[in-house]
């Protein structure tokens, strides 16, 4: 992805978005006219055999997206996204820096698109992409309240009562279900890696509330074609 796409696609965003979010004919000239220089300096740019990079897309796109177009970007949104940014600490740094670094590790997790487009996109470079996704990961990792755990016998009661209520049958603690986490093919023993979907996988099990709160996840990274549900179990702490 080069950036005269980025620039067509944030100028093909503004136009749809035209009618609804212009108020009036100076916004839109203002915004077109940032567009416009910015192009400029990155065709400048491009002569000199500098790398090209904008950050139109951030500033004029991300910020200014709909609530469905901004979760199906993210995978979040934009109130979890503000909630997620508020618990991180980052002990240097404006806030303004984590909340960027915080949508590109976001849209890293959400697409696995390559670092260079990506830094193209957010108009940073390839080692800001890398470091800006072990930063964020690290922060998550760091905050307690971040944190899956199984709920405690007395949230295990309060959440039998809500699935009681829902469904009408006692003594619900969390609803269990698993997944395969696709994989690139083993070199050893791969056959054994080769689920029903007809890809290689880990399996993954999860557990969740009656408000679909995560409450224990498992990745077991033995074959999955040799994992059935009632196995899963006896691998994991459950």
């Amino acid at each position: 992805m080069n950036t005269s796409f980025i620039f067509l696609e944030v100028l093909r965003q503004l136009l749809l978005r035209r009618v609804r979010d212009m108020e009036t004919e100076e916004e839109e000239s203002k915004l077109y006219g940032a567009l416009v220089a910015e192009l400029i300096a990155v065709m400048s740019a491009s002569k000199r055999k500098v790398v090209c990079r904008t950050s139109a897309f951030w500033k004029l796109i991300l910020k200014d997206m709909d609530p469905q177009e901004f979760r199906e970007s993210l995978r979040m949104t934009r109130h979890s996204f503000d909630v997620l940014l508020s618990r991180l600490f980052c002990p240097y740094g404006s806030n303004m820096l984590l909340r960027k670094k915080l949508a590109v590790f976001l849209w890293r997790m959400a697409h696995g698109e390559a670092v260079r487009p990506l830094g193209q996109r957010f108009g940073i470079g390839k080692s800001t992409v890398v470091n800006s996704t072990a930063e964020v990961l690290n922060l998550i990792v760091a905050c307690p309240s971040l944190s899956i755990r199984f709920p405690s016998p007395a949230e295990q009661l309060a959440i039998s009562e809500d699935f009681k209520e829902a469904c009408h049958i006692p003594y619900i603690v969390g609803a269990i279900d698993g997944s395969h986490i696709k994989i690139r093919k083993p070199h050893l023993y791969h056959e054994d890696y080769f689920n029903r979907k007809h890809t290689y996988s880990f399996q993954l099990q999860a557990v969740v509330d009656k408000s679909m709160k995560f409450r224990d996840v498992r990745i077991v990274s033995v074959p999955s074609s040799c994992i059935v549900h009632l196995r899963m179990c006896t691998l994991t702490a459950l």
